[in-house]
């Protein structure tokens, strides 16, 4: 077993995820449905998926510099994080069932 995560590795990793997935949906969805911005002193990265819009805070330093900038007060949809959530485990039931991937252009991956 290893040992306890300090709370920066579980940020690393959580960022790390978030930044997957807004650029795997830049890939398949379009560069105009994911970006960055800044509210308050944070800067915020996030994906607009079929089942709705998704962001997380993050330290500047650690968003993508490959993101385009976008101005927060045009693309921000007023989510919270309970509603992040169900939209992501609606994004996720969308392409996973029958232990099979399932993607927009009709290919199935294990």
């Amino acid at each position: 077993m290893s040992a306890e995560k300090s709370i920066e590795e579980v940020y690393e990793d959580r960022n790390l995820l978030a930044k997957a997935l807004v650029a795997m949906a830049g890939q398949i969805y379009g560069a105009d449905r994911v970006g960055r911005y800044t509210h308050d002193e944070w800067a915020v990265i996030y994906a607009d998926l079929p089942s709705g819009q998704v962001s997380w805070h993050m330290r500047p330093e650690d968003v993508p510099k490959w993101l385009p900038v976008r101005d927060g007060t045009e693309v921000f949809d007023g989510h919270d994080r309970e509603e992040k959530n169900i939209r992501l485990r609606q994004f996720c039931q969308r392409f996973w069932f029958d232990g099979d991937l399932h993607l927009p252009d009709g290919g199935a991956h294990d």
